[in-house]
């Protein structure tokens, strides 16, 4: 199976300067560009999961 940025560039080095590749790289390092509403929610959504499990695990 063929990757699709291989199917478009002639070498690895035409691939990874292509405008497409650079979005998907910019994704995996920096992560999504995500609201700070929307990231303070999943902070207090994780914080009190682990807080949960934590208290369960202790009642063990």
């Amino acid at each position: 199976m063929e990757r699709p940025f291989q199917r478009q560039v002639r070498s690895h080095e035409e691939m990874v300067r292509h405008g497409h590749f650079l979005k998907y790289l910019h994704y995996f390092i920096y992560g999504a560009k995500l609201p700070a509403p929307a990231i303070q929610a999943f902070k207090a959504a994780v914080a009190l999961a682990t807080s949960t499990t934590a208290h369960s695990a202790s009642r063990s």
